[in-house]
């Protein structure tokens, strides 16, 4: 052989140094990924926890909602009731004071429990929302990972 063909047959050949650096590269990027992907699986737990917890949150307003509902058809039911129970006394004159006293009365009970559910209402409402604000914080702090 000359010593260009040796040359040029060298050249073909990769160092055992190159061989290390190329393999020390391969394992970085491999530890790299793995990485990723636990961080990625963690991104994934908080993301699931927080389905829940919105899912609880969604729960926890339609009990709300419903009991709202079933609360205020048992007050139409109940001043439907004393209504029915006004018609009923004689239309005396001794009478008629006492009956506006139970009409100012049967008018009033409601508006005050139904002011009291609507606040809760608003109250939960509100919670809600400052519930679902933090989620959406949370999303943004792990999408900024």
């Amino acid at each position: 052989m000359s010593s260009s063909e040796f040359r040029e047959e060298d050249s073909n050949f990769v160092t055992v140094a190159e061989l290390n650096s190329v393999t020390m590269s391969v394992n970085s990027v491999r530890d790299e990924i793995k990485e990723m992907r636990s961080d990625l699986m963690k991104v994934l737990q908080v993301l699931q926890d927080q389905a829940k917890v919105a899912k609880k949150n969604d729960d926890i307003q339609n009990e709300t909602l419903e009991e709202a509902s079933r609360v205020a058809e048992m007050k139409r039911e109940t001043v439907s009731h004393k209504d029915k129970e006004k018609r009923k006394i004689p239309q005396v004159e001794s009478n008629v004071e006492a009956t506006q006293q139970n009409s100012e009365n049967v008018v009033n009970e409601p508006r005050t429990s139904e002011t009291s559910n609507a606040q809760d209402f608003m109250a939960m409402q509100e919670e809600n929302k400052k519930l679902k604000e933090e989620n959406k914080k949370l999303k943004e702090a792990i999408r900024a990972l």
